[in-house]
């Protein structure tokens, strides 16, 4: 496994890096420790729909871009409820190829790749709506065991 300094090194030194995916915040598009990524340098802003690479509390992040407000990056894993505001100069780098399951890479301009991403912009309102109401009574309910406990 390419530690965190490896792993900046290389992509500095050579421009990209490939590596394997660990976690399900991307899900369906890239599992756990079977998918591989080809992140290069980030060299201009990125764009909504862009998959970026940046380094978080616990390690690196890999998320896609909804939304650029001036140095601001609203950025959410596909599998994710929850948006993260990351600084444009903290962006490591860019997706520019996958493989889902290790077979062969598959570009980020491949056609069937592009409609899943306009895909998923059409379908996001839908599942934040699903998930918010699913979190709802969970909600409700620790709003409730707080008031008795103050009361």
């Amino acid at each position: 496994m390419t530690t965190h300094s490896s792993l900046e090194k290389q992509l500095e030194e050579k421009g990209w890096v490939l590596h394997a995916t660990v976690g399900v915040s991307m899900e369906p598009m890239l599992h756990h420790s079977r998918s591989q990524v080809r992140i290069d340098r980030l060299t201009q802003p990125p764009k909504p729909g862009d998959v970026v690479l940046y380094r978080g509390e616990v390690g690196y992040v890999l998320h896609r871009v909804l939304k650029v407000k001036g140095d601001m990056c609203l950025i959410r894993g596909d599998n994710c409820a929850y948006t993260e505001h990351v600084p444009v100069s903290a962006l490591l780098g860019i997706l520019t190829a996958f493989s889902p399951d290790g077979g062969d890479m598959i570009p980020v301009t491949d056609k069937e790749y592009q409609a899943y991403v306009r895909r998923l912009f059409r379908l996001r309102p839908l599942k934040d709506g699903w998930q918010f109401c699913r979190r709802l009574p969970g909600r409700c309910i620790r709003k409730m065991k707080k008031s008795c406990i103050k009361e």
